[in-house]
């Protein structure tokens, strides 16, 4: 059995598109409840993305030796430097620094 936080970082890294509503469409609460019971797991939503974002982008980039672009498309982010500034907001470097 896993935590409440568990899933829904398991649905966040799985599902790139995915909002808070439909998340809380998919626990079967409203937007307002989900935000209420993250709090009190001491998370946010936006939190629990930027880590998902982190995770995944650090394998993209590190295990799958995929390219900048590559990765942005696959997080969503609309464009590289958006991508970048966000990467080494999570990580404290750049995506170029990690891999040398």
């Amino acid at each position: 059995s896993q935590s409440f936080v568990e899933a829904v970082c398991q649905r966040i890294y799985r599902d790139k598109n995915n909002s808070l509503a439909n998340s809380a469409e998919h626990f079967a609460m409203s937007p307002a409840t989900f935000k209420r019971k993250l709090k009190q797991h001491g998370v946010s939503y936006s939190q629990l993305q930027d880590e998902q974002n982190k995770l995944k982008a650090l394998h993209l980039l590190g295990v799958c030796q995929q390219g900048n672009e590559q990765v942005a498309m696959r997080l969503a982010f609309y464009d590289i430097p958006n991508f970048r500034r966000a990467f080494k907001r999570w990580t404290g470097i750049t995506p170029s620094q990690l891999k040398i």
